[in-house]
């Protein structure tokens, strides 16, 4: 299946230089229209409502963000084209798949179309990336990261916290990760295990809870000293545990 493309830069070399290495390295990328500006970058993604968006973000017309504001609804994977680094976080937020400086590097840019056609299959597919791993050990489940994906070990993780579209997975060793994932898609693979859902933006490791405090609206305390809030729907479900 051909993956379409669009590319919005104001520089002509950089176009045409990035359109040659995906060419050259991706026969089922196809590049379906170029822009040169924001207005134009908007039309043509609202167009041809592409798999795969490069995007820059310095031009003279705009910023590349506002292209991304303005056909959120589309359901493409981005990759930022820029000579500047200072929006990195900024560009991540928007849920960026890759951020590549100009000039750009021809290993980090199949890198970074590779784990987009590889998103878009897990998206197309539906499948949990953490099924194609039947045969490792049941409490380990999958999370994407900037390189690829991690295979984490369940009894290792104490809790997890919503961060807008993002959430934190804190370790057992301290260690904290922060996931491109809501918190209701780390639920979903969460919830074969011995996790609960304590409030709207935290989930707890059952083995981890050390005490749970009803005053002040209620609240868990964790093996690592962490206090967490509990809502008001979850209360009777830690009585049962408790009781």
């Amino acid at each position: 299946m051909k993956i379409k493309a669009v590319i919005v830069d104001d520089e002509v070399l950089a176009i045409k230089s990035l359109s040659i290495m995906i060419e050259e390295h991706f026969k089922n990328v196809e590049i379906v229209g170029t822009a040169g500006s924001v207005n134009q970058g908007i039309e043509l993604v609202e167009e041809h409502k592409p798999d795969l968006l490069f995007l820059d973000i310095e031009m003279p017309s705009g910023s590349g963000f506002e292209v991304v504001e303005k056909t959120a609804y589309l359901k493409y994977k981005l990759i930022f084209t820029t000579a500047y680094n200072d929006y990195a976080i900024k560009a991540f937020k928007v849920n960026a798949i890759d951020y590549l400086l100009k000039p750009i590097d021809e290993i980090e840019l199949i890198k970074a179309v590779q784990k987009a056609i590889d998103q878009r299959s897990e998206n197309t597919s539906r499948m949990d990336f953490s099924k194609l791993f039947s045969g490792m050990e049941q409490m380990r489940i999958s999370i994407p990261t900037k390189e690829g994906y991690d295979l984490i070990d369940c009894n290792d993780l104490i809790r997890v916290e919503s961060d807008s579209n993002y959430t934190w997975f804190h370790f057992q060793n301290k260690n904290k990760v922060l996931v491109s994932k809501t918190l209701k898609e780390v639920e979903k693979q969460l919830e074969r295990f011995n996790f609960i859902r304590v409030h709207n933006s935290h989930l707890v490791n059952r083995k981890y809870i050390i005490r749970y405090i009803k005053s002040d609206g209620g609240h868990l305390i964790l093996s690592d000293n962490a206090m967490i809030p509990v809502s008001k729907q979850k209360r009777q479900v830690l009585l049962e545990i408790f009781t």
